[in-house]
């Protein structure tokens, strides 16, 4: 960062306070991108499956346009911080529930508006390969 910026790293820190407030910042940066990218023109599509379809799409497309060249500070973090405690490891955490959280709720409105089935098909998967499930969008996915 020091080099991309042309200052030292006293310098960059001088402005920042710390290692641990840059990498904060850092996160807090890559949450909003991550929300203005993803969800906020989400939003803008009607509740249920439409809505559904446009994070997914989204979401593709940010990995695409921007995670294949810098990564996913939710995966790196995932790896740096699972065995440390902190605020930085709160800080991710809070992140991904709240990505996994909206992902829930958006699920939740497509059953409810019936564009999805309630009852799992043989087909119809989550990443962990279990049955996507009500049930499952209601509670909250293993950590």
């Amino acid at each position: 960062m020091a080099k991309r910026l042309g200052l030292s790293k006293s310098g960059v820190f001088s402005r920042i306070g710390s290692r641990e407030a840059l990498q904060k910042a850092v996160i807090e940066e890559y949450d909003r991108r991550f929300m203005q990218d993803v969800f906020v023109p989400a939003m803008r599509e009607p509740r249920g499956l439409p809505r559904l379809n446009a994070i997914v799409r989204l979401w593709l497309q940010r990995t695409r346009d921007v995670e294949v060249r810098t990564g996913c500070i939710y995966c790196a973090g995932a790896f740096e911080f699972d065995d440390r405690d902190g605020p930085l490891r709160d800080l991710l955490l809070d992140g991904i529930r709240r990505w996994r959280s909206a992902l829930q709720r958006t699920i939740i409105q497509a059953i409810d508006a019936g564009h999805l089935s309630p009852t799992p098909t043989p087909t119809s998967s989550c990443s962990s390969g279990r049955p996507v499930r009500r049930a499952d969008a209601r509670g909250a996915f293993p950590a």
